[in-house]
């Protein structure tokens, strides 16, 4: 297998999944990654 890497852009947080969401959207109480990564060690 190769593995590919994944890049969000500058005002983008990586989900442990690797989906990008706004920086805006960590740690603000919502859920936004599926894997709920954007609410840790808030």
């Amino acid at each position: 297998c190769v593995e590919v890497e994944h890049y969000c852009l500058d005002d983008e947080w990586t989900c442990s999944n690797t989906l990008c969401i706004p920086n805006v959207k960590r740690c603000d109480g919502h859920m936004n990654c599926y894997d709920h990564s954007d609410e840790f060690n808030c």
